[in-house]
């Protein structure tokens, strides 16, 4: 929906959201798979293992790749369409954002208000080249702000639309709250633009 700047609104409006949903969750394997050691070494996979399958032992190296790999493919075979439910631990994390943000190489900004609105704090993720093991390959990083402090989030966001080459679109930004994310589109109003909370 905030990529394409659309919602549920008309039955043309559903169906552009429901295929490029499918194509995106496709895309979230394949760049998974891309350099996937690098992106994923195997302290990085214990802490998303941890989250999906929760185990009293640690697991090894493979075992943790299995399950990760797993777990990305499981994400690209779920449903796309509206009417339809999908389990819990497939509705989006910080690891598919970053592999959307690197498919699209265009940065996601988030509010985080797990605990209430009043306390969130601030994300962006946005592509990167990294060096690892003398290989130069396609990443994506994060950048965190201060709880309660957005104002250089805010400005991150308006310096995009300070460049020469101004996006036709309003940026990603997206609301994380009661375990799911919303978009957060621009609203034009009298006093200038504001961040409005959008469908689900």
């Amino acid at each position: 929906m905030a990529l394409l700047q659309k919602g549920f609104d008309t039955p043309d409006n559903k169906t552009a959201i429901e295929n490029l949903t499918v194509k995106l969750k496709k895309g979230i394997v394949a760049a998974s798979n891309h350099f996937f050691e690098q992106k994923f070494p195997h302290g990085i996979r214990e802490a998303i293992f941890s989250t999906i399958e929760p185990v009293k032992e640690r697991p090894t190296p493979q075992q943790s790749e299995r399950a990760i790999k797993r777990y990305l493919r499981e994400i690209g075979q779920t449903t796309s369409k509206r009417e339809n439910r999908i389990d819990l631990c497939y509705w989006g994390s910080e690891v598919t954002l970053k592999m959307i943000s690197k498919i699209l190489n265009k940065k996601i900004y988030v509010v985080v208000a797990s605990t209430g609105l009043e306390t969130s704090s601030f994300q962006v993720f946005y592509p990167a080249q990294s060096n690892r093991n003398g290989e130069t390959y396609m990443t994506v990083k994060e950048k965190n702000f201060s709880i309660g402090a957005p104002e250089d989030w805010i400005q991150d966001i308006q310096a995009g639309f300070k460049t020469e080459d101004t996006p036709t679109q309003d940026p990603i930004v997206l609301l994380f709250q009661s375990e799911h994310y919303t978009w957060l589109r621009f609203a034009k109003r009298e006093d200038g633009a504001s961040l409005d909370e959008s469908q689900n």
